[in-house]
């Protein structure tokens, strides 16, 4: 399904953009495609969606964009309020690039605030809101305080001064109280990343001395929590159990989400039809027909490391296997 650069209003939600008499327009959600196939097409979601948006080739997505290195369900953005004017960002099946060049990597999410551009394949879209609330705050509450505070001053006039000495101690008073409280949430904050840092380094030591290191990955969250992610052989399971025993009896940590799942020994996604290898140039053929070269991502998200004339290489959220024929 193509996208259109130019939008109509609908009497029904279609993919590629909604309903426009539906839309609050001046909080609406914003993706523009600054590059690729569909670079300039513009797609608006209303300002209280709460369904995550789909990106990628099918046309299931919400947002269907064609272009090389671009996975069938590449990612997916869960919009936040437009308040809070935020996005999870969560890779399906494909890597996404933050403007800061942060690679999110398949099983991992990200919180970003908008605006913010992402970079897939050959394709990035900016995602924004039509007007930033913060901005319209400001030009609408900063005029209305000065117009206010200007109309004070000339109702009380001299009484005023009289009770200046009054007034500067209330103010001040509202002041100390203010900062009080600022002081007291940074330091929340602070306390609760520096929790969830220990928590996150105290369960990566112990997978290593597990030795499930080349299969798990260990990530600190914004909300303050620590997700743990990877698919581990059944074999592999009971020191994973274990992992879990000991974290059971640490009240102290932080909140540990458990994304670990376990794979029967030898039950793989993954099988080899052929390998083409000239020199630099190598090229498998995978049992369904996908042809993939060195850093391609193939089906369930794996990402091709290597490939040689006996085996191939594919790691996803940490792990790493070894395909042979």
């Amino acid at each position: 399904m193509a996208i259109s650069t130019e939008l109509k209003p609908t009497k029904t939600p279609f993919r590629n953009g909604l309903d426009f008499t539906k839309i609050n327009e001046k909080f609406a959600l914003k993706a523009t495609i600054l590059s690729g196939r569909h670079k300039g097409a513009l797609i608006l979601f209303p300002s209280d969606r709460k369904d995550i948006i789909t990106i990628g080739t099918s046309t299931e997505n919400d947002i269907v964009l064609l272009g090389a290195e671009i996975n069938h369900n590449h990612f997916s953005v869960k919009p936040g309020t437009f308040i809070d004017n935020q996005i999870i960002v969560i890779p399906n099946n494909g890597l996404v690039e933050l403007e800061d060049g942060q690679i999110v990597d398949i099983g991992q999410k990200v919180n970003l605030s908008l605006p913010a551009i992402l970079k897939f394949g050959d394709s990035s879209i900016l995602f924004e809101r039509e007007y930033d609330i913060k901005k319209v705050g400001d030009k609408i509450i900063k005029p209305a305080l000065i117009v206010i505070f200007s109309i004070l001053i000339g109702l009380i006039g001299s009484s005023f001064i009289a009770k200046q000495n009054y007034f500067y101690s209330i103010t001040s008073s509202s002041n100390s109280r203010l900062e009080t409280t600022i002081d007291k949430t940074a330091a929340d904050i602070a306390q609760l990343t520096e929790k969830r840092d220990k928590t996150a380094s105290l369960i990566r030591q112990y997978i290593a001395k597990m030795e499930l290191d080349n299969f798990l990955v260990v990530q600190e969250n914004p909300d303050g929590t620590v997700a743990v992610s990877g698919v581990l052989p059944e074999g592999s399971m009971p020191a994973w159990r274990t992992i879990l025993q000991w974290y059971d009896g640490q009240p102290n940590l932080s909140y540990m989400v458990n994304n670990v799942t376990s794979r029967k020994e030898g039950d793989f996604e993954l099988s080899i039809k052929s390998v083409w290898i000239d020199g630099d140039a190598r090229l498998v053929v995978l049992s369904d027909g996908t042809m993939a070269r060195i850093g391609d991502v193939v089906k369930g998200g794996w990402i091709v490391k290597n490939i040689t004339n006996t085996k191939i290489i594919v790691s996803r959220n940490g792990q790493t296997m070894e395909i042979t024929y």
